[in-house]
């Protein structure tokens, strides 16, 4: 294959199969005193073939382009099943037990044990002075509500969901909102349990905890979102599930609702090298462009 040189100012042409780029047919430059073996300056070309155009710079504007397009990646949402807990029916200002199974897409642990810890669903009344805390996208006006209490203060209970395959270079961002409730909290406490969120490397709540945090809204009948994040590399294995759970304590109760999870692509090192390739070739063109003009 003859190569094609980089050259200026603006356009060139191909012209036919076997012709390099810029009018160089023959060997030598179009436009020369003596053009051997090709078109002599002002010949019509009779080549029937198809005739193509070269931007140089919009070559290197393109290979930038699609290099920026990966590093820059937008984050799609991960489906979370029963994210804001209406799938079954509470009554306003009433309670739902669900415990030990969770609301129903959840699972849930340390349950029932012998009478400590509970997992309900709640409708907003005495403890929240709304009646739909949170804006969209939460769908419904429930939450979830975890007890843990008369422990030892290292013991946690909680639900957890499977989301699916962990997936290599991905930043992984969870989002959930935490409750303060507006009534009194219960044995003399000055606040109620403050709620963990996780992301966990497992099919269960016994997995590889990636990040975790607590939060509790600083200010009573409130609400406030909480968010961990964690980066897979190149090499990963297994699922990805999210947990929240309360530790046992004797504020006893943390509420959520409203779970949101995003997935956004890292680009491989590769990509950024692809980028700034394209990025150093811009003085080389000019050059290329000034030789030639």
């Amino acid at each position: 294959m003859v190569p094609i040189p980089i050259f200026g100012p603006r356009f060139r042409r191909i012209q036919g199969l076997g012709a390099t780029v810029g009018g160089f047919v023959g060997g030598r430059a179009m436009g020369c005193n003596r053009c051997a073996g090709g078109l002599q300056p002002n010949q019509t070309n009779t080549n029937k073939s198809t005739v193509m155009e070269i931007n140089p710079y919009k070559t290197v504007a393109l290979s930038l382009a699609a290099g920026l397009a990966v590093a820059t990646a937008q984050a799609s949402s991960v489906t979370v099943n029963n994210f804001s807990f209406e799938a079954q029916a509470v009554s306003p200002g009433g309670a739902l037990i669900t415990t030990p199974n969770g609301p129903t897409g959840w699972s849930g642990f340390r349950v029932g044990s012998g009478g400590n810890s509970d997992i309900g669903l709640g409708r907003p009344g005495t403890e929240y002075s709304v009646a739909n805390p949170l804006a969209a996208p939460a769908d419904g006006n429930n939450y979830l509500w975890l007890n843990d209490f008369n422990g030892n203060g290292t013991q946690f209970t909680g639900i957890y969901q499977d989301v699916g395959t962990l997936v290599a270079n991905t930043t992984y961002t969870l989002t959930i909102a935490i409750g303060n409730r507006g009534d009194t909290p219960p044995n003399g406490q000055a606040t109620w349990s403050p709620g963990v969120i996780s992301l966990v490397n497992g099919a269960d709540n016994t997995g590889t905890v990636l990040a975790t945090t607590t939060g509790l809204p600083g200010s009573a009948n409130s609400w406030q979102d909480f968010t961990v994040s964690f980066t897979t590399g190149a090499s990963v294995a297994g699922d990805l599930s999210i947990m929240m759970a309360v530790q046992d304590a004797p504020a006893i109760q943390a509420d959520f609702d409203n779970v949101r999870l995003d997935a956004t692509p890292v680009p491989e090192p590769s990509t950024y090298a692809l980028v700034l390739g394209g990025l150093t070739l811009v003085p080389l063109v000019r050059r290329k462009l000034a030789a030639v003009r």
